[in-house]
């Protein structure tokens, strides 16, 4: 008896969709499933067309250290802690002439063995732990006695542990699988950069000039906006796992602390360049806020391929879908934003926040690790008010506000941000919070002038994501309350209460961003994500 051809499509559609199903339960772990719905009756377009566009978010991170961290705690001056995770390897980046005439003229004391600045460690407060005074904070009643990852050993404080060279590397290669990094904003971002690479320090940080032979082939480490080099030890298990799969060759160098004999470095590019938007002062001609070709190329760019195509067919053989293989093996970039702290227009603030979000969703890398970091404001009258009088030798012994209160008043007393607007650097802050969130949260999207900013991507029901479909995720690194509490560590040459010296409180801003890496990594690993929206 000859089956009709309906009953033998249905057939087929059946099997199909029992396959898939049962296929992608054993994956689930690596992909993100849209479950079956049916369309609206109402929704003829979905009826007509199966593959219908339907808005997709990011599965939430559901972790509230990602939230609270660099929140609500306050500054305890410990020499003990800039001693032993300080710029002790060696400056990458030197100050100029003239912060080495004033700042660096710093001798060491017995009751100041390290510049001011330097000395105060961020502590935030556990929950249980509400009642520890400031008093005890101040009067060094806690105990700084640290363990090998730098985590007070009493554990009273939620931390935000320092980054070091070691943990930082292990995290970036081997768990993130970063390899690239870029900074790119406004001159803080560049003083943050410029941090980064001095708490890695000259052992782990190379120059394109002291390159030669080992730079790596790939473009990216001969463009301009490139100037430095991260070189990371890679764990034995992963570059097993590599050599494995017949990859590109490990770099090798004759740094005997890689230990190059036993074990191949990675070397990642970081690209820097200062970009920012708005206004020097409420009257003056507006700077917009832009995107460099090189930016662009730098983000889009693999700089090279872990497993070949041949690779990725004979995975593919054996039960490992394409996606999959991209999912697991791409190379992540980690960038950090800032787009100024010179903004006095709202309107002009958000326009330009949306270019930097139309960046991300043109690139549509969704496994990026992409941050914005939040504005900082300067601290009026900073000290010391007389440079040319002042004695650098012993220098600065200026205390941090003790809560935000503090700095809040300060600023009313001394009429605001002094022409800057730094009152307002609060409000630019929840814009970008809101906007990201919107961003994140693509079922609400943002829109702007009739600008959808929102991520979609053409799915039928039960379909599986490819990378290329997935959602990209912006973090925030939200400095602002621990630096708002930092009037001290300006540069204050000139009237320069903005930025900071080095070393200073943007080490912090590096702390920061280890400690959300690490509680991140655990979130994607724990939850098999390619990324989370916080």
């Amino acid at each position: 008896m000859r089956v009709p051809p309906r009953i033998q499509i249905m057939t087929r559609v059946l099997v199909t969709v029992l396959f898939v199903s049962s296929f992608m339960a054993s994956r689930n772990r690596l992909f993100l499933l849209i479950p079956s719905e049916s369309p609206p009756s109402s929704s003829l377009s979905a009826m007509a067309h199966p593959r219908a566009e339907r808005k997709i978010s990011a599965p939430p991170c559901n972790s509230t250290a990602l939230r609270q961290l660099g929140k609500h705690g306050r500054w305890v001056q410990d020499w003990n802690f800039v001693r032993q995770y300080g710029y002790t390897r060696g400056d990458v980046v030197q100050s100029g002439p003239l912060i080495k005439g004033t700042h660096g003229q710093f001798r060491p004391s017995p009751d100041a063995p390290f510049p001011w600045p330097s000395s105060w460690r961020w502590v935030g407060r556990e929950p249980e732990w509400q009642h520890v005074t400031a008093d005890m904070a101040m009067n060094g009643a806690l105990t700084t006695n640290y363990n090998n990852n730098g985590r007070d050993n009493n554990r009273l404080f939620y931390p935000v542990d320092p980054m070091t060279p070691r943990n930082m590397c292990h995290l970036l290669v081997n768990q993130l699988n970063v390899r690239k990094i870029a900074f790119y904003g406004d001159s803080l971002t560049m003083q943050q950069a410029d941090s980064f690479l001095n708490l890695f320090g000259s052992s782990y940080i190379e120059t394109l000039s002291s390159f030669s032979s080992k730079s790596p082939s790939s473009p990216l480490f001969s463009m301009e906006q490139v100037k430095y080099s991260l070189n990371c030890p890679q764990s034995p298990a992963m570059e097993s796992l590599h050599h494995s799969r017949h990859t590109a060759k490990s770099i090798h160098t004759t740094n005997a602390k890689y230990n190059s004999t036993t074990h191949s470095t990675i070397s990642i590019p970081i690209f820097m360049q200062k970009e920012s938007g708005g206004q020097a002062f409420p009257h003056s001609p507006r700077t917009d806020f832009e995107f460099s070709m090189e930016f662009h190329y730098f983000l889009t760019v693999n700089p090279s391929p872990i497993v070949s195509e041949e690779e990725a067919v004979e995975e593919n053989n054996n039960h490992e879908t394409q996606s999959q293989n991209q999912i697991r093996h791409h190379h992540k970039s980690l960038v950090i934003f800032n787009i100024g702290a010179h903004y006095h227009n709202t309107t002009w603030y958000e326009q330009d926040m949306l270019k930097l979000l139309g960046l991300l969703k043109d690139v549509g890398h969704p496994d990026d690790l992409y941050f914005f970091r939040t504005n900082v404001p300067g601290h009026v009258h900073c000290q010391p008010t007389s440079p040319q009088t002042f004695d650098w030798k012993r220098g600065t012994r200026e205390i941090p506000h003790r809560d935000l209160d503090e700095f809040r008043n300060s600023l009313e007393k001394k009429g605001g941000g002094g022409g800057h607007d730094w009152e307002k650097f609060p409000t630019w802050n929840e814009i970008s919070k809101d906007m990201i969130r919107q961003f994140n949260n693509v079922d609400k999207g943002v829109e702007r002038d009739g600008l959808w900013m929102g991520q979609t991507a053409e799915l039928s029901s039960g379909t599986m994501l490819s990378p290329s479909s997935l959602p990209i995720v912006m973090h925030v690194l939200d400095v602002f309350d621990m630096t708002a509490l930092r009037r001290d560590g300006h540069n204050a040459l000139k009237g320069d209460c903005l930025h900071y010296v080095l070393p200073g409180p943007p080490d912090w801003w590096n702390h920061l961003l280890y400690s959300y890496l690490r509680e991140l990594s655990g979130v994607l690993r724990g939850g098999g994500f390619v990324n989370c929206r916080p």
